[in-house]
């Protein structure tokens, strides 16, 4: 190795290619970090930890969803995908249908309702899809009725809800 000497008291000057080297490998530590941090953060943020009682998720505004209701009781929680934003009800037959607006893609939406429900203890039955509508009637846990999610021209990022619930 090629030996600097050293002028008038002062540290030697590493060569170009040893300044490179450390530049590159502090880059390649802030980034590792900063993809560390971050993926840390989202799953901590998606198991709902953080000591802090979070707000409720809101629809976008380009959904348009009106003023929320609360959900009634005969509409089990775990029916609706988190975050969604009911905006009416009525008595319809024998049973309760809600609309709302839910805060998700179309496809993460109809995903929550095919691989969330029979998690729940709930089976869809017969179903439909196109390219933004997805229905399917269900049943489980004394309760029986129909999801529907269709997706919103210009707002990508909801949905809205139609659910028929029987007990």
């Amino acid at each position: 190795m090629k030996r600097i000497a050293s002028r008038g008291g002062r540290r030697p000057r590493p060569p170009h290619s040893l300044q490179t080297g450390v530049r590159l490998r502090t880059l390649v530590l802030l980034s590792w970090t900063a993809l560390t941090l971050g993926a840390v953060g989202l799953a901590h943020a998606q198991s709902g930890g953080s000591g802090l009682k979070q707000a409720p998720a809101a629809a976008p505004a380009c959904a348009r969803a009106g003023a929320a209701i609360k959900r009634p009781g005969a509409v089990p929680a775990e029916l609706l995908p988190r975050g969604t934003v009911l905006t009416s009800t009525r008595r319809s037959g024998r049973g309760t249908l809600v609309f709302g607006v839910v805060p998700r893609e179309f496809r993460q939406a109809v995903t929550f309702f095919v691989t969330k429900l029979p998690v729940a203890g709930y089976r869809n039955l017969s179903g439909d899809a196109e390219m933004d509508e997805a229905e399917a009637f269900f049943a489980g846990d004394g309760v029986r009725g129909k999801w529907r999610v269709n997706g919103i021209p210009s707002c990508p990022r909801a949905v809205t809800l139609a659910l028929y619930v029987v007990h």
